[in-house]
């Protein structure tokens, strides 16, 4: 879904009030402007960019980075370009997408935004982040008995299918036992029936316990 964000225009811009006929000149001087300001235009429209996804030039918005947007300086600062929805442009076509607006809305949005006006539009409210789900604490248990039940991979199918199936050199093995190791009897959930010997890659969490584990089953020949 496209990256929209839809209040009443008439919430926190002014209503067009430009004194003298708008001409290039005007209009210039605010898309510059509003270049200047390009990093606290987008924090203002669109919140914080994806940060996974952005670098210090160009940011990202959503989930996948569909909206980009060019904050670095140079002629590209300003531009950005929805992938989402095919649009794209400078800073006041950006106004306008997101705020759904008219030319004449969004400059003077613009002009409220850049204290042309008095004072800046007061910064919309944002909802809280929601808090990173908790861990399933029986996953992470039955991850925490599965690596205890692992034996290092020297000497073990598993070793043999990394080198000979993997192209893992066989100096190398001692060096993966600290997150790789072997389970002769590896089950897939605590009622399992059905056992086979596996490979166990752990997963950690920030304070380095095991909170998961990625288990590649093995055949014996």
């Amino acid at each position: 879904m496209p990256i929209r964000i839809r209040p009443q225009i008439a919430s926190y811009a002014v209503a067009p009030r430009w004194g003298t006929v708008m001409t290039s000149d005007n209009t210039d001087e605010i898309v510059a402007s509003l270049k200047d300001e390009i990093e606290a235009l987008c924090r203002y429209l669109l919140g914080e960019p994806n940060r996974h996804l952005s670098s210090a030039h160009n940011w990202r918005y959503g989930n996948k980075g569909a909206l980009s947007i060019e904050v670095g300086p140079g002629a590209k600062c300003g531009l950005w370009k929805s992938h989402e929805d095919d649009a794209g442009g400078g800073p006041i076509q950006l106004i306008r997408h997101v705020n759904s607006c008219s030319v004449a809305e969004a400059f003077a949005f613009a002009k409220s935004f850049l204290g042309m006006e008095g004072t800046r539009p007061a910064p919309r409210p944002r909802p809280e982040p929601k808090p990173a789900p908790a861990p399933d604490a029986s996953r992470t248990a039955h991850a925490k008995a599965v690596w205890a039940g692992t034996v290092p991979l020297s000497g073990t199918i598993g070793a043999t299918y990394l080198v000979e199936f993997r192209g893992v050199p066989s100096e190398s093995i001692a060096a993966l036992e600290p997150l790789v190791r072997f389970h002769p009897t590896y089950r897939a959930s605590p009622d399992a029936r059905v056992s086979h010997a596996a490979l166990i890659a752990l997963a950690t969490d920030s304070d380095d316990n095991a909170s998961a584990i990625q288990a590649v089953r093995l055949q014996g020949d």
